[in-house]
Formats: C-alpha cells, sequence, structure tokens
C-alpha cells in the first residue's frame, strides 16, 4: 500500500507556540551523520530508532522497512502519536504537497510490515533457521537455538505447551497472525507455532510484526470527508 500524492491548497495553518504551551522538550540528541528529525514530533533521534518513507518511482509515498530504496526520505518515529502527526510533515519533507489522513499513513505501515515479515519468515525457512510446529519448535527450544517463538492468534492449544510457557517467561514469545497465514510463509497449509534460530532474523521479525499490529487511530468526521490538508 502506498499514499497517493494529490494537488491541494498553498494555504498553511500557523504552528502554535510552544513557550507559552508550557510544552517541553525531550532531551536534545546531537546531530550526526546517523541522525534524522522526525516529521511527527520534530525532534532529532537516531536512524535506527526511526521509520524511513520514501517516494516511489510512480511518485507515491511508502515505508522503506527493508532500507533499500535510493533517494529523498522522511522519517518518523514508530510511535502512534508520531505517526498520528506524520500525515502534517510529509509535504515538506517531500516538497510535494498531497492530502492524507493520519489513518492512512497508518494503514500504509501496517501493510508494508506485514509484508516485511513474511518476507523475513521465509528467509529464516531457506536459510534453515525456522523449526514450524510443536515439536520442532520444542526440540529446537531444548537444544537452546531458539530466539524467537511467534505463536499463531488462533491456536490456544499452544499456550499449554510447556517449552512455549518458558519462551513467554523469557520474554522470547510473540503472538502473530493467524495458522493460516503462517503456516502460508511457511509453505504449510497450518501452522500453530514456529520457532526462529538465528537472532539478527528474530530481531527483525519481532520488529516487524509489532509495527504490523501498530493500532488503527481514530478518525474524525472531517478526516473521513476530505483527508488531513497539508503544505
Amino acid at each position: 500500500m502506498t499514499l497517493p500524492v494529490l494537488p491541494q491548497s498553498s494555504k498553511r495553518t500557523p504552528s502554535a507556540n510552544r513557550a507559552r504551551s508550557g510544552h517541553r522538550r525531550a532531551p536534545r540528541v546531537e546531530r550526526t551523520s546517523q541522525s534524522r528529525t522526525c516529521i511527527g514530533c520534530r525532534r532529532l533521534d537516531q536512524q535506527e530508532n526511526l521509520l524511513r518513507l520514501v517516494v516511489t518511482p510512480d511518485g507515491k509515498v511508502a515505508f522503506d522497512l527493508a532500507g533499500g530504496s535510493f533517494g529523498r526520505g522522511a522519517w518518523v518515529h514508530p510511535r502512534s502519536e508520531c505517526l498520528s502527526q506524520s500525515n502534517k510533515g510529509l509535504s515538506h519533507a517531500f516538497r510535494a504537497p498531497f492530502v492524507v489522513t493520519a489513518r492512512e499513513v497508518v494503514e500504509c505501515l501496517t501493510l508494508a510490515a506485514s509484508r516485511r515479515t513474511e518476507a523475513l519468515v521465509r528467509a529464516a525457512k531457506q536459510a534453515g533457521h525456522l523449526r514450524s510446529g510443536a515439536d520442532a519448535g520444542g526440540n529446537a527450544w531444548a537444544s537452546g537455538k531458539v530466539a524467537l517463538v511467534v505463536l499463531a492468534n488462533d491456536a490456544r492449544a499452544t499456550l499449554e505447551l510447556s517449552w512455549v510457557r518458558d519462551a513467554q517467561a523469557a520474554g522470547r514469545a510473540l503472538v502473530g497472525p493467524s495458522k493460516t497465514t503462517l503456516g502460508n510463509w511457511c509453505g504449510q497449509e497450518l501452522v500453530a507455532v514456529m520457532a526462529i534460530t538465528d537472532a539478527g532474523l528474530a530481531r527483525a521479525i519481532t520488529r516487524a510484526m509489532v509495527l504490523a499490529q501498530m493500532p488503527i487511530p481514530t478518525q474524525s468526521r472531517r478526516e473521513d470527508e476530505r483527508g488531513t490538508e497539508v503544505g
């Protein structure tokens, strides 16, 4: 899913006076070659703490979660409050006015994150770092090789497995999509639980899966009718 660039009015809304409103700034981050400004909260932070948006060849805006896109980019914190405000800074970042709601920004992210998760799971399987099913996952856990356990959201029975409970207690378990979806990612019909044995892939899958479950913001009636004007 990408965000369409649309023409709109050049009228700007004056920003609030932060000093008068009593707004307190976060601790200042020293500017380096790896620091960027969040278009949501307008605060400087390191790239590793932000998500990158880019303009696609057809002139649309999309999240670059894999980090493989070239060209001008915009950055935003993966937090609901920053994502909800990011639509107001996109025009300035890309020097192209458009109309988009905060809801559309988050929906774009969750779809991109879901696709990223699928790609990472398939990569783990191809590289031999994935064990699907209760028996294979349990054996991998017993050997001490498991970095992450992913449970299907419709597989309650897996919560009774002792090794799954141990993974939860160790902070190495996440609830993911349905058994059907996990099965599709693993090349099987249904998968209730899977284990990832590579630490790097586990971290990447965890990040993508958390982003895919980002809450969709409530949309106002005004936004429902015409979107948010930015520019």
